[in-house]
C-alpha cells in the first residue's frame, strides 16, 4: 500500500526530457546563471521529496485501522460486528435439487417450516395486489426494537401483538421472483426469503433457466390451494 500511495503522490514539474541538461559544475563558473539553476533545481526536487514523505506519513496517521470483527469510529469507540444469516428459499431448493423431477417431488420442495418466520399465503403470486402476511416470533429481549428491511417489495405495515409477536404486511413488486425480509435484532441480522413467483401471464420462460421455469410452474399450480390458517396472536 505504501508503494501505491507514494506513486500516487509523486509528481514532477516537467515531463522527462523537457528540461535542458545542466552543464557539469566543473565546466561552469560558480557565478553563472546555469549554476544557479542547478542549485535551485536540486533544492526544488529535495523539497518535493520532503513534501511527498510528509503527505504520505500524514495519510497513514489518519487512516483508520479495521479488523474483521469490529469497526472503529472517529471517537475511538469499538462497535461489535453484526452476524448475518440467510435462510434457504424454495427457489434455492429447486436450484439444488438433483432427484427425479416428478410433480410430487417438486411440490414437496414448497414444504417449509420455521420456528420464527411464517408467511400467509404460503405461496404468493406477485400480481401487484396480493399482500403477504408475515409473522415473526422473535425471542423477547430487552433493548432496542427490531429493524425491518424489504427487498423486491414494500412493507405496508408492521405491528407487535400483546403477546410480543410481530406481524407485517408486505406487498411484493409486480412480477417479482425474489422478495425478502431482513430483520436486524439483538446483534443478529437474518434474511427471510418469501415464497413468491410471478403469475404465468407476467413470466417470460425464454429468459429463465430450467429451475426457475419449474419453480414458477409449480407455484402457479399450488398458489390458489396453499394457505396458512389464520391464528390469534
Amino acid at each position: 500500500m505504501s508503494v501505491n500511495v507514494l506513486s500516487a503522490l509523486s509528481f514532477s514539474r516537467t515531463r522527462p526530457g523537457t528540461m535542458p541538461r545542466s552543464p557539469s559544475p566543473g565546466n561552469v563558473p560558480t557565478g553563472s546563471p546555469h549554476f544557479a539553476i542547478g542549485i535551485f533545481g536540486n533544492l526544488s526536487r529535495a523539497l518535493e521529496r520532503l513534501l511527498t514523505i510528509t503527505i504520505t506519513a500524514t495519510i497513514f496517521t489518519v487512516l483508520p485501522v479495521c479488523d474483521s470483527t469490529a469497526e472503529m469510529t472517529q471517537s475511538g469507540i469499538q462497535i461489535p460486528s453484526v452476524s448475518f444469516d440467510r435462510k434457504e428459499s424454495v427457489l434455492d431448493r429447486f436450484r439444488a435439487f438433483s432427484g427425479k423431477k416428478t410433480q410430487l417431488a417438486l411440490e414437496g420442495l414448497f414444504t417449509r417450516w420455521d420456528p420464527v418466520f411464517s408467511q400467509n399465503p404460503a405461496i404468493l403470486l406477485s400480481d401487484g395486489t396480493t399482500v403477504a402476511r408475515i409473522t415473526l416470533r422473535l425471542q423477547s429481549r430487552g433493548g432496542d426494537p427490531p429493524f425491518f428491511s424489504v427487498t423486491g417489495g414494500h412493507c405496508l405495515s408492521a405491528k407487535m401483538s400483546d403477546s410480543g409477536v410481530w406481524i407485517l404486511e408486505i406487498l411484493p413488486t409486480r412480477g417479482s421472483l425474489a422478495t425478502s425480509l431482513t430483520v436486524a435484532f439483538s446483534g443478529q441480522m437474518t434474511e427471510y426469503p418469501l415464497t413468491v413467483a410471478p403469475p404465468l401471464n407476467l413470466f417470460e420462460p425464454r429468459c429463465a433457466d430450467a429451475a426457475v421455469i419449474d419453480y414458477v410452474t409449480i407455484a402457479n399450480c399450488l398458489a390458489p390451494l396453499v394457505t396458512v390458517p389464520e391464528q390469534e396472536y
